[in-house]
């Protein structure tokens, strides 16, 4: 993706460290945490070549950032079902594309507004970038889906989000995974998937 001039004011850049995040807020802690740790956080998966990160700007305030990775989705019975009758999907009806268990996609590893910059319209227009994106430049392998583990607190669900801007929870993975952090929050992960056909 490079660097993308989206309009005369935001401006997403690739990056290649966390140093532009040294002061970015989203809020919630569990994930400032994460962005801020050097040693186990966001630079420890960037420097390992688990994600590709990209900064969003409006002039030279930066505003949000995404990551984004190769990943698969399973789908189960029930999923599968599901998304044969939803009148808005477009995926072939043949059978041999459903026996699959497997199907290319690319995760939304991580995706963060700043503080001030929230309840503006910017992450519901950076999903539609990132799919807009995936399907014109990730030619190297059809990508079927975007996927995302939407984190889940007492005090924050991401999940509400990511239902708004169409994705489903998968029914083989309802609640992928649970840890406790530092405050002893149970914190949850849902995995999400929408499809991009």
């Amino acid at each position: 993706m490079g660097t993308i001039v989206t309009n005369n004011q935001i401006i997403i850049k690739r990056g290649d460290s966390v140093s532009p995040l040294l002061n970015f807020r989203c809020g919630v802690s569990v994930m400032d945490d994460f962005i801020h740790d050097r040693e186990n956080g966001l630079q420890k998966m960037m420097q390992l070549n688990f994600i590709n990160v990209w900064f969003v700007y409006i002039s030279d305030e930066l505003i949000a950032f995404f990551a984004l990775s190769k990943d698969k989705l399973v789908l189960n019975s029930e999923d599968k079902h599901m998304m044969k009758l939803d009148n808005e999907s477009i995926l072939p009806l043949d059978e041999v594309f459903w026996e699959q268990e497997k199907f290319s996609s690319i995760e939304i590893s991580y995706l963060a507004v700043s503080n001030q910059h929230q309840k503006k319209g910017y992450g519901k227009a950076l999903l539609a970038y990132i799919e807009k994106k995936v399907k014109e430049e990730d030619k190297l392998t059809p990508t079927l889906f975007l996927t995302v583990d939407a984190l889940v607190l007492s005090n924050h669900d991401a999940s509400f989000f990511y239902k708004k801007c169409g994705f489903k929870p998968s029914e083989i993975d309802k609640l992928k995974s649970c840890y406790d952090d530092i405050s002893t929050e149970k914190s949850c992960t849902l995995r999400m998937y929408k499809s991009i056909y």
